[in-house]
């Protein structure tokens, strides 16, 4: 069985082919000049988001309703006073 030519050779044969290289010639290439632009692009748009208002604001409610059930003496004192400022005999006679 015969190999094609260019499987004949070993690999240190190759190398030392004296035939030119073709990148071996080649100048380093110019810079892409939108490479900038879509680099400055990425890093716009690789920055975190603000966060959510109605998500802080959903989040400062769970806080403050914890904060409610620890204490919640003051909490029951609390709704007991709304409920009779509420009322409408209250109302009518304040």
């Amino acid at each position: 069985m015969q190999f094609p030519t260019y499987m004949s050779h070993t690999p240190t044969e190759r190398l030392s082919d004296t035939r030119p290289l073709r990148f071996k010639s080649r100048l380093p290439r110019p810079t892409d000049p939108g490479l900038a632009t879509r680099q400055a692009r990425l890093e716009a748009e690789s920055k975190p988001l603000p966060p959510d208002p109605q998500l802080a604001r959903l989040e400062s409610a769970v806080e403050l309703s914890e904060k409610q059930l620890q204490d919640i003496r003051k909490t029951m004192a609390q709704d007991l006073a709304w409920a009779l400022i509420n009322s409408p005999a209250f109302l009518f006679n304040r």
